[in-house]
């Protein structure tokens, strides 16, 4: 993945997690903190974020509908970088 488009990855990811974090939204938390704080730049840091992602879109009961579409997209610019 580009650096700057990695950079914009990690940046709305962040924001995600903030904005989980102020709400206290302990299923989506909990499905990306342990991939997100693993990440390691590798195929298999990806691939964790990946799965997490995915995962989150599986509970999407805590998970606002802009954050569902925010997701959606992180989804398909993890998977270009797992399959590039």
């Amino acid at each position: 993945m580009p650096k700057e488009r990695s950079r914009t990855f990690f940046n709305q990811l962040k924001t995600l997690i903030e904005g989980w974090c102020d709400r206290r939204a302990v299923k989506p938390l909990a499905v990306l903190l342990p991939a997100y704080v693993a990440f390691d730049g590798q195929s298999d840091g990806w691939k964790g974020l990946l799965g997490a992602l995915k995962r989150i879109q599986l509970v999407p009961d805590e998970v606002s509908k802009p954050e569902i579409v925010l997701i959606a997209a992180l989804v398909r610019d993890a998977e270009r970088a797992v399959y590039r």
